[in-house]
Order: structure tokens, then C-alpha cells, then sequence
């Protein structure tokens, strides 16, 4: 006759031979799983991201104390490049995507303001003076300038007429 401690001990044991199975099966399921690319591709130069994206940026080599530290670009679609210097990144970006917002910033800001830069409208996000995120159309491209840590206006706006 089996006793009450034998089962309680082949329960224990059909729980924990359950307990394997499903977890043998979930790690055979999570090998399916697909994982997006990365749809940015390096480049040494702006001639090669040009070729790429099928569309040139013009960009100054270095701005103020930053200095150009990536190219890269979406095929047919996006240029970008990085500046850094010791404190902080910005990312200008250009696409053939008219009209849109491509910062790829999703953050809200307090302060979302549009004004004329030379006869191009540039919308502004940021906080008290300080600037995250300008983005700004020009013919049939939309332009983006994004900051990791906020900058003044003037020197975005500085950015901005050297780039096209």
C-alpha cells in the first residue's frame, strides 16, 4: 500500500517533470523569435552615404568644438551624422521623407515653438531657452538636428544655416 509521504512525492515529482517540459518548450518557441535589423548602414564618407540614400547632405566637417564622429545612412531614404565632443552628441539628419518629424526624438517637451530662420520654418522642442530637438523642411526634404544634452538656440540656428 502506498503511503501518504510516497505521495506527496510522486506529485512533487510529476510537478517537476511538468515544470522541465514546459520550460523545454518555451526555450524551443523563444529560438523562433525575429529580431529587426538595424536599417542604418555605416559609411566612410557623405559621397558614400549620397550613394546610398540617392540624395546629398551638405554638412560642415566640424561645428564649433564638435567634431564629425559617424556617417551613416537609410537606403533610399536617410542621412545622418553624428558630431561629438567631450560633453555631448548631435545627430543632423536629412530624408526624402517630406514634411516629417525623423529626430527619431519621442521625448514630450514644455516647450514646442515654430519661427522663421531665413524663410524656413523651424519648430523647436525643448525646455527654457534650451533646444533638444529642432526639425525644419526644405523643397522635398525634411531635416532634423537632435542633441543628447540641450543646446542654445543661437548655436542651433547657427547649425542649421550650414546645413542642406
Amino acid at each position: 500500500m502506498i503511503g501518504q509521504k510516497q505521495i506527496i512525492v510522486i506529485i512533487g515529482l510529476v510537478f517537476a517533470i511538468l515544470l522541465i517540459v514546459c520550460n523545454l518548450n518555451h526555450a524551443e518557441n523563444n529560438t523562433n523569435i525575429v529580431k529587426m535589423q538595424n536599417p542604418f548602414i555605416k559609411a566612410e564618407t557623405l559621397d558614400v552615404a549620397a550613394q546610398g540614400a540617392g540624395f546629398a547632405l551638405f554638412c560642415p566637417k566640424t561645428f564649433k568644438d564638435y567634431k564629425k564622429t559617424q556617417i551613416s545612412f537609410i537606403r533610399n531614404k536617410l542621412i545622418e551624422v553624428t558630431y561629438g565632443n567631450a560633453q555631448n552628441s548631435i545627430n543632423v539628419r536629412k530624408s526624402n521623407q517630406k514634411k516629417q518629424d525623423i529626430s527619431g526624438d519621442y521625448n514630450h517637451y514644455v516647450d514646442v515653438i515654430s519661427k522663421d530662420l531665413n524663410g524656413l520654418t523651424v519648430t523647436y522642442k525643448g525646455h527654457n531657452d534650451e533646444i533638444s530637438t529642432a526639425i525644419f523642411a526644405n523643397d522635398d526634404y525634411s531635416y532634423s538636428i537632435h542633441a543628447r544634452n540641450p543646446l542654445t538656440k543661437s548655436l542651433v540656428d547657427s547649425l542649421i544655416l550650414q546645413i542642406r
